[in-house]
C-alpha cells in the first residue's frame, strides 16, 4: 500500500475552495442543532455528499452540460432517491454535488431510503441513457466523498481515480493489493468488474466466506429470492442465475471455487471442487438420490396473447427437461397492477411483480402456472417476459411474451403488401400467430397460410397461387392459442 496523496480532515476531503467552502457550509448547516433547541433522535440525520468530475466521450463534462444527471439508486435500473443536473447549482462549478439523505433507523421501505452500510449505485446519464455507473457504499453519516467518472489516473496505478475513490475510499492501494483478501487483487478486481473492499471471489450465499454452501445458508439465499428481499451481499437483488448455480454448487457436495479460466463472469466462474481433506464427513452436503446428470432446460410461455380488463388470465411455463442439469428454477414477470390469483407450485414475490418456482432437484419436465387479473381499464400492449435459468445458467424462455386487450391489437395489426405479388406483412402482437384467408367474392374465405409473429410483432404470409386467379382478395386472422 502507498502513500495516499489526498488529504481528508474531519470527513470533508480537500478540494478547489469554491466547492470545497460549498460543500462544508452544507455538511454544517445539516449537522449542527441550533443551540436553543435539544438534539434528538426524531431530526433527520445528516446528508451524506458525492461529489467529483465527469469525463464523458472524450471530454469533461462542465456546467453547461445540463442534459447530464446523476443519480443515486438503490438498484442498478431502480428509481433515483436522489439526483443532481449539471449546472443545477452555480457554486457547484463544473462539477456534480449529490446530496443523499440518510435515516436512523431506515424506514419501513428501504428501497426508498440510504442507511450506513447501504450499497448505492451512482449513475451518470446523458438525457435518458446510462452512460457510467459506480456501486458507493454509504459510509459516515454527514460525510464528503469525491467520486470521479472516467479513466482519470492521477496516481498511475492502473486504476481508475473514480474506480478506486467508489469501492476503496482512498486512492492509497496499487493494482497489486489486496485489501479484501479474498485472493483477488485490485488489478483484477477491476478487470473482472468486482468489489475490491468485498470478498466477492466467494458466492454471495457463501455467508461464512468459509468456501462451502451450506443447508442452511442455501435455504436463507434461495428463501430470500422467493420473497423479493435484499440481500446483505451484492448483488443485494438476487438473480435467478446465482439462486441457481448456489443450489448447483450445493448438491455437488457445497465446496467451491472460483476459475476464472472458465468465464470471466459471475456466476459461471463459480465450480465445484472437492472438500478439504480435513474436512469432517456432516460437512460434505449431498442428496439422497441418483445425481447422475439428466439435461438441459427449454421453455416455453403459453396462454392467450388478447386479455380483458378483469377477467383472469393464466399464463403456463412448460418446462421440459432432457439431459446434463442438476437444478432449475423458473420466474415469470407480471405487469404491475394486476392482481394475482394463483401460482401452482410456486411462490409471488410482489416487491418485483413476478411468480417464482424452485429451485427444483428432481431434474423433472412440468407445467407452472400462474393466473392474474388485469386492473379496471387495463389496455395496450404489455410485456410478460418469462426467465428460466439452470445450474447458473440463463435459459432464453419462447412462446408468449406480450400480451395485448383487443382494441390495441386492432389498431396495431396491419396487413400490408411487401414488395412482391402475393406476400404480405403484419405488424401485430408478438407471441401470436395468424392465418392468411383469400376470397374470390369477399364472402367466402378459405385459408392460405399460417405462421406466428416474431419477437417485434412481425410475420410475412404468402401466397404460391396468387397469380392463379385474376382477382383476389386477402385478410389475416389471429389464431386464438
Amino acid at each position: 500500500m502507498k502513500s495516499n496523496p489526498t488529504l481528508q480532515i474531519l470527513g470533508l476531503w480537500r478540494c478547489p475552495s469554491a466547492i470545497g467552502n460549498w460543500l462544508g457550509a452544507i455538511v454544517s448547516s445539516v449537522v449542527l442543532c441550533h443551540s436553543t433547541l435539544p438534539c434528538t433522535a426524531g431530526l433527520p440525520e445528516p446528508y451524506n455528499l458525492i461529489y467529483g468530475a465527469i469525463e464523458m466521450d472524450g471530454k469533461w463534462v462542465t456546467a453547461a452540460d445540463t442534459n447530464v444527471t446523476v443519480e443515486a439508486r438503490r438498484l442498478p435500473t431502480g428509481a433515483a432517491i436522489a439526483s443532481y443536473r449539471m449546472g443545477s447549482q452555480s457554486a457547484a462549478t463544473n462539477f456534480y454535488a449529490l446530496k443523499v439523505r440518510l435515516e436512523s433507523p431506515a424506514p419501513a421501505d428501504i428501497m426508498k431510503a440510504a442507511s450506513t452500510g447501504t450499497t448505492l449505485y451512482i449513475t451518470v446519464l446523458k438525457g435518458a441513457t446510462v452512460k457510467n455507473q459506480l456501486e458507493y457504499e454509504m459510509g459516515q453519516r454527514g460525510g464528503v466523498m469525491r467520486l470521479d467518472f472516467g479513466n482519470i489516473d492521477s496516481d498511475n496505478d492502473g486504476l481508475p481515480d473514480g474506480w478506486e475513490q467508489a469501492y476503496l475510499l482512498t486512492l492509497g492501494y496499487n493494482g497489486d493489493d489486496d485489501p479484501d483478501g479474498d485472493g483477488v487483487s485490485n488489478r483484477n478486481e477491476y478487470a473482472l468488474g468486482t468489489n475490491p473492499s468485498r470478498a466477492d471471489a466467494r458466492h454471495p450465499a457463501d455467508l461464512d466466506q468459509d468456501w462451502v454452501i451450506s443447508v442452511p445458508e442455501l435455504a436463507a439465499y434461495y428463501g430470500a429470492w422467493k420473497k423479493g428481499q435484499a440481500w446483505t451481499v451484492a448483488p443485494t437483488n438476487i438473480t435467478l442465475e446465482y439462486v441457481t448455480r448456489a443450489t448447483y454448487l450445493w448438491e455437488q457436495g457445497g465446496y467451491y471455487k472460483q476459475d476464472i479460466t472458465v468465464t470471466n463472469a459471475a456466476p459461471l466462474w463459480w465450480v465445484t471442487t472437492s472438500a478439504p481433506t480435513n474436512a469432517a464427513a456432516a460437512d460434505v452436503q449431498t442428496l439422497a438420490k441418483d445425481l447422475s446428470p439428466t439435461g438441459p432446460l427449454n421453455v416455453v410461455t403459453l396462454g392467450s396473447v388478447l386479455y380483458q380488463a378483469g377477467q383472469p388470465i393464466s399464463l403456463t411455463n412448460r418446462v421440459s427437461v432432457a439431459t446434463g442439469l442438476r437444478t432449475y428454477a423458473v420466474e415469470q414477470f407480471v405487469p404491475r397492477g394486476w392482481t394475482l390469483v394463483s401460482v401452482g407450485n410456486g411462490v409471488w414475490d410482489s416487491t418485483n411483480n413476478k411468480a417464482k418456482w424452485g429451485p427444483f432437484f428432481d431434474r423433472a419436465s412440468r407445467d407452472l402456472v400462474v393466473t392474474v387479473m388485469p386492473p379496471p381499464g387495463a389496455s395496450g400492449l404489455l410485456s410478460v417476459p418469462g426467465v428460466a435459468s439452470y445450474d447458473g445458467h440463463r435459459v432464453t424462455v419462447t412462446g408468449v411474451r406480450t400480451v395485448a386487450d383487443a382494441q390495441s391489437l386492432a389498431s396495431r395489426m396491419a396487413l400490408k403488401p411487401n414488395g412482391r405479388a402475393g406476400r404480405w406483412a403484419i405488424d401485430a402482437v408478438p407471441g401470436s400467430s395468424y392465418v392468411l384467408e383469400s376470397s374470390t367474392d369477399l364472402k367466402k374465405w378459405e385459408p392460405v397460410t399460417q405462421a406466428p409473429t416474431d419477437d417485434q410483432g412481425r410475420v410475412e404470409l404468402a401466397d404460391p397461387d396468387s397469380a392463379a386467379v385474376p382477382m383476389r382478395f386477402y385478410r389475416a386472422r389471429l389464431i386464438q392459442p
